[in-house]
This record gives C-alpha cells, sequence and structure tokens, in this order.
C-alpha cells in the first residue's frame, strides 16, 4: 500500500509541470493553435483530484488565450476552409473542460455554439456541410468560405464524428433538440454501416456510403484523409482505430443512454470484440478505459470472462529500470492501435541490456481493479505510470507546440492524437481517483473533490459496480485525521473524516 500512495503522490507531482508560461505565451506566436491546447488537459482533472488555484489560474489564462486566438483567427466561428480531422480538434478536449471548470464563461460557449451552426447547415450564408437525404458529410474538406468539389474529398470518415461530439456539447449547453436529432440521425447511418460491414471495417466510406479500405486509398489525399500515415499496412484494424482516435464510443454511449437504440450496443460491441484480443499489449492504452466505459454505459458484462482470463498470461511484476527510446526513422512500426509514427517506445534497462518493455498498459489494469477490486492492480498500474511520467517529465518537451505527437511529455501523460486522451497516466490516475473516462467530448467525471487529497496523504479510489452502484474507498495514509469534501455525480457536496492511517468506504446506490 505504501507503494501505491508514493506512486499516485509522484503522479500527483510530476504532472504539474505541464504548468508552463512559454505554453501560455505560445498562441501569440503561432498562426495556427489546433488542438494545442489539449497538451494541458490532465490539469483539468488532476485539479478535481487535488484542488489548487495554481492549476485552476493556470488553465484560466490558457483558455483566454485560446479563445481570444480564435476570435482573432476564425472565419464566423470556424477555419475558412480545413479538413474535417484538423478543423475539429480546437473544439475538442480543452474547450469542453474549460466550460466545465468555468462555466460562467459565455464566450468559451459561444465557440462550440457557432462552429455548431455549420454542422447541420443551421447557417445559411455557407453551403451545406450536410447531405440529409444520404445522412452524412458532402465532403471532408469544407469550412465557412464553402465545400472543396474536389471528388478526392468526397468521403467520409471517422473524423466526421468528431463533429458529433461537437453537436452533443451545444446540445448540453443550450438544450436545443435540433443538437441532439441530427447527432442520432447521423450517428445510427454511421452505427449502421459498421453493423453492414463484414470482417473489416472500412477506413472509409463515399458519399453514397460505399466502402473503402486501406488498399483502396490510392492517392495521397486518399491516403492521408484515411490516416493510412498511422496504420501498418493493410492492417484489418485500421478503420476500427481511426474509430476510437476520434472517440466513436463516447458518442455511441451518450446516444444510447438518451435513445435506448440497440443499434448503438450492437454497432460498439462489434468493435469491442475486435479490440478484446490486443488488451494486453504496452501500447494499446485506450483499449482498457473503452472496455470499462462500455460496460458501464451498455451495462454489459459479457466480456468480462475474457478479461479475466488474460490474466493468466501476466509475468510477475518487473521493477527494472526502465528507458524510453526514440527511434531514427519515424515510421509506423506495428499493427493494432495506440501507434503513431513519431511515437516514443519503451525497454527495461539491465546492465546495458535494452529489453522490450511489455508490460500491459495501465488501463488494461485499472479495468482489472473495476472488475476484481483487488489493490494489486491498481498499485500496479500506478507503479508503472510514475516510472513513466517521471522519466518524460524529466527529458521531454511538454507538448504545447504539438499535443497530437508521440514523442512529448504529454503524450506520455495523456496520450498521442490517436489515443483519444488515453495515456500511461490518465490510464489509471484520473480513472481510479475521479472516475474519467477522458472522453474528449466532454468533461466526463463521478468524484470532483473539493478539499486536498494527495497532498494532504489521502488517497480516493474509485470503482463502478455490476449493480450500477459506485464504491468510493479513501486511504488516510498520513498522521493525522483528514476531512474530505466532495461532491458524486455534480450533485451536492459530502464530507468525510478518515482518521490517521486507516480507510473509509462509501457506497453510492444507483437511484
Amino acid at each position: 500500500m505504501k507503494i501505491l500512495f508514493e506512486s499516485a503522490f509522484t503522479i500527483n507531482r510530476e504532472i504539474k509541470k505541464l504548468i508552463n508560461k512559454e505554453a501560455l505565451e505560445s498562441f501569440s506566436n503561432s498562426i495556427y493553435q489546433g488542438d494545442n491546447a489539449n497538451y494541458c488537459i490532465s490539469l483539468f482533472h488532476d485539479y478535481l483530484i487535488d484542488p489548487n488555484e495554481t492549476n485552476k489560474n493556470f488553465l484560466f489564462y490558457m483558455g483566454e488565450n485560446l479563445i481570444n486566438w480564435a476570435e482573432q483567427n476564425l472565419n464566423r466561428g470556424y477555419f475558412k476552409m480545413e479538413d474535417v480531422h484538423h478543423g475539429s480538434e480546437l473544439f475538442l478536449g480543452f474547450l469542453p473542460r474549460y466550460i466545465d471548470l468555468f462555466p460562467e464563461n459565455i464566450k468559451a460557449k459561444e465557440l462550440i455554439i457557432n462552429v455548431s451552426k455549420f454542422i447541420g447547415n443551421w447557417d445559411k450564408e455557407t453551403e451545406d456541410w450536410y447531405n440529409y437525404s444520404q445522412k452524412n458529410f458532402n465532403s471532408w474538406y469544407f469550412g465557412s468560405d464553402g465545400i472543396s468539389d474536389r471528388d478526392i474529398y468526397k468521403f467520409n470518415t471517422a473524423d466526421h464524428l468528431r463533429f458529433v461530439h461537437i453537436a452533443l456539447l451545444a446540445w448540453n449547453i443550450t438544450s436545443d433538440q435540433k443538437y441532439l436529432d441530427w447527432s442520432i440521425d447521423y450517428s445510427k447511418k454511421f452505427a449502421e454501416r459498421i453493423i453492414i460491414a463484414k470482417e473489416t471495417i472500412p477506413v472509409a466510406w463515399n458519399c453514397e456510403w460505399d466502402e473503402f479500405f486501406s488498399k483502396d486509398m490510392i492517392n495521397p489525399e486518399e491516403k492521408f484523409l484515411a490516416s493510412n500515415h498511422h496504420h501498418f499496412k493493410n492492417d484489418p484494424l485500421s478503420g476500427i482505430e481511426n474509430l476510437i482516435a476520434s472517440g466513436f464510443i463516447y458518442i455511441f454511449g451518450e446516444l444510447y443512454k438518451n435513445t435506448n437504440d440497440n443499434i448503438f450496443l450492437e454497432a460498439t460491441k462489434k468493435i469491442i470484440k475486435n479490440i478484446i484480443p490486443i488488451i494486453e499489449h504496452p501500447y494499446s492504452d485506450n483499449v482498457g478505459t473503452i472496455i470499462s466505459y462500455y460496460r458501464n454505459t451498455f451495462s454489459d458484462y459479457s466480456f468480462d470472462n475474457s478479461v479475466l482470463d488474460s490474466i493468466s498470461n501476466l509475468e510477475s511484476y518487473d521493477d527494472s529500470e526502465i528507458m524510453l527510446t526514440f527511434p531514427q526513422n519515424q515510421i509506423i512500426k506495428r499493427p493494432g492501435i495506440g501507434n503513431r509514427k513519431d511515437m516514443i517506445y519503451w525497454y527495461f534497462f539491465n546492465a546495458f541490456e535494452p529489453k522490450e518493455f511489455r508490460e500491459p498498459s495501465t488501463s488494461y489494469f485499472s479495468l482489472l481493479y473495476n472488475i476484481t477490486g483487488k489493490i494489486e492492480y491498481a498499485e500496479r498500474a500506478f507503479r508503472t505510470a510514475a516510472k513513466k511520467i517521471k522519466i518524460a517529465s524529466s527529458i521531454l518537451r511538454l507538448g504545447s507546440e504539438h499535443s497530437d505527437s508521440g514523442k512529448h511529455f504529454s503524450s506520455i501523460v495523456s496520450g498521442h492524437g490517436r489515443n483519444w486522451g488515453i495515456g500511461a497516466v490518465t490510464g489509471c490516475y484520473t480513472k481510479l481517483i475521479v472516475g474519467s473516462n477522458e472522453n474528449l467530448g466532454k468533461s466526463d467525471y463521478l468524484i470532483k473533490f473539493k478539499s486536498a487529497t494527495i497532498t494532504a496523504g489521502c488517497l480516493p479510489l474509485i470503482r463502478e459496480l455490476q449493480d450500477e452502484s459506485t464504491e468510493l474507498r479513501i486511504f488516510n495514509f498520513s498522521n493525522k485525521k483528514n476531512s474530505i469534501k466532495f461532491s458524486y455525480k455534480k450533485k451536492e457536496d459530502t464530507f468525510i473524516e478518515i482518521q490517521p492511517n486507516s480507510e473509509e468506504k462509501i457506497i453510492f446506490k444507483k437511484k
């Protein structure tokens, strides 16, 4: 247990190195910002874990700079012309969390509302982005100035789902039913195409919903929009990788909760079946989190036995020294998901004889803790995350110049651009302490602490149980009595007193 708390304390300390003056000033030094503020999104949930004014003030001014940049550089709320993947990133990740932390900021909400007007053709000054008869987008490249007429861009990809995230944010902000209705309309069609697909999920569909796979994308523009540069050649998981990299499961999950339409369950379950076999892979950072979200959102625990069967393959924890490496050639080096051509790789380092680091991802052990309640799995996740963040924080650039990159400090914390917010740290630290799913489409968590936890010597751990209740255990590792204040699911505040060197447990029943 001592190692568990020490690891959490290390993460809590090192993550705050993302706070940086140069990052705040970067908005005035760059023409294009895109998702660069996303390098520090983990600070939002670190603030929920251990509230402090330093985190909050930094995030406030980062948001102010982002809003000012957007007001000066966008045209009527969006880029004049931009591809779907990059154009949508400005409005995801940082901005939803900023709105959650600073709900009184009207300008931040207006950024979401203004871009949402384009999505369903509600801005009549711009050529229609969306085709209501086909239930898809007219192009992969468009903006407030119109739509590209090039046939090379007449595809729909998983990137278009990013606009569903934005529309759902607009619905949450305004309660305007049109945003939810549109989200359901497009997402049901997308889910249907996933279900219809045979063994392999396509990387793209044309405007008539015909399927296209990696081998079908010939021209450089086609390869780029299909994200072939992020995939091992003709990898059968390429289509699924694209879906995961745009947070499909959080869309389907939220819409399932609102509609109870089984089409979202069926499509999601098909994806889960395909990623279960790679759950133990060391760079499958988001697989454990995705399965955890699936279990709790769809109330389907049918994959638990497969997850638990994988434990038999686990080797004992290796506490050897580890090292990170950055290969000379920036190319995709392995199939599956969680890969990027500019990513870092980890190795054990004993007696100058490197050995590939094969420890499963921290999200895998978070999932095991969620299913079993065994502290050893939470400890194993935290130990790995603490070792990685300590190395990364000491030698890598923060990532404010390109948060999608796979070689920055932020990518170790919260994942590179293909991981939808899940890295070595967010795979366990925020998941196990505040119940965050790191959904970049909105700020998503179960617990918000209103008083110090880790810096006061306390460590909370959270599990979502099969009866849909939530278990919160708080360990007090200090020699003094602590009073912890928190809210559950954004409801009324709760106080709990914990005696020195003891544990308290609370069960929140489903209402």
